[in-house]
């Protein structure tokens, strides 16, 4: 009903500069980045970067959610969704897990 203002909205948020550590983030954490062209990577960066803007995160069992963290876990989704990927607007909030299922880059604010 009000997809104008969604649509808008995302226009506001892609006309902010995409931040360059992401770019790192991703070629390092996501394998199937490398794989990408130009425009399907362009693509890549314009989800990453509404998808973020528009979900809260919350760390669990002590991990804390760096931009990298937060980067690396959204693109675990719609990547495996690559030939239609979409923002997914049901989930209001994702939760990432610490403990054992940590990276070991990853600093929990408990240790």
């Amino acid at each position: 009903m009000f997809r104008w203002l969604t649509e808008r909205r995302r226009r506001r948020i892609l006309e902010a500069p995409f931040p360059a550590a992401w770019d790192g983030y991703i070629a390092r954490n996501v394998a199937i980045a490398r794989r990408l062209g130009v425009a399907e990577r362009m693509r890549l960066r314009e989800l990453v970067q509404v998808f973020l803007a528009e979900k809260h995160f919350e760390g669990c069992g002590g991990l804390e959610l760096t931009d990298e963290v937060r980067v690396t876990i959204e693109r675990c989704g719609p990547v495996r969704h690559s030939r239609r990927p979409r923002i997914y607007s049901a989930a209001g909030a994702l939760g990432g897990l610490g403990g054992a299922s940590r990276a070991p880059h990853v600093r929990s604010t408990t240790e």
